[in-house]
């Protein structure tokens, strides 16, 4: 599968057209998926901005061959469902739902993996992706437990790019 292809379009409709990431300091990074069959795809673009209390996602317009389906919305809190939710799909959520006990935005880097922090303290990495009707294109999604979906694929999501040949 060449690695030029997108990987991990999600939010409201699964399909995330870009995600902005923010670490210690005011420089973006690039995130990439690990799993079978999905060897270090791109899961994030740059335009980063920082908070001291999420991750920021913003669109990459550069996906869009059309303008008009460019997303409308930028900055947007970057979160998994907690462990109370029934959902499972990897979402951004505004100012005001921040607060809620559905959504948990702690999420971190251990090296070049990304872990959230989980409600005792540790870190966790749940993340999975299911294949959409597009070749190369994945719903990310977070912790399988209780999903019976076929397909899942369990992936780290990882600062690290993939190697190529020369």
């Amino acid at each position: 599968m060449p690695f030029s292809s997108a990987f991990l379009h999600c939010c409201a409709a699964l399909l995330l057209p870009a995600l902005a990431a923010a670490a210690s300091s005011s420089d973006g990074f690039q995130l990439y998926g690990y799993g079978e069959g999905i060897g270090g795809l791109p899961v994030l673009s740059d335009g980063v901005t920082t908070t001291s209390t999420g991750w920021l996602g913003s669109p990459n317009t550069t996906v869009f061959t059309n303008p008009s389906d460019i997303s409308s919305w930028s900055n947007k809190t970057f979160g998994v469902p907690s462990a109370s939710s029934s959902s499972k799909n990897v979402l951004f959520v505004n100012g005001t739902m921040d607060s809620t006990s559905d959504v948990v935005t702690d999420l971190l880097t251990y090296g070049s993996y990304v872990f959230v922090w989980g409600e005792r303290g540790d870190m966790e990495s749940l993340w999975y992706a299911l294949p959409s009707d597009l070749d190369g294109i994945f719903a990310l999604k977070w912790n399988s437990t209780g999903d019976e979906s076929d397909g899942k694929i369990p992936i780290t999501l990882k600062k690290t790019p993939p190697s190529t040949s020369t």
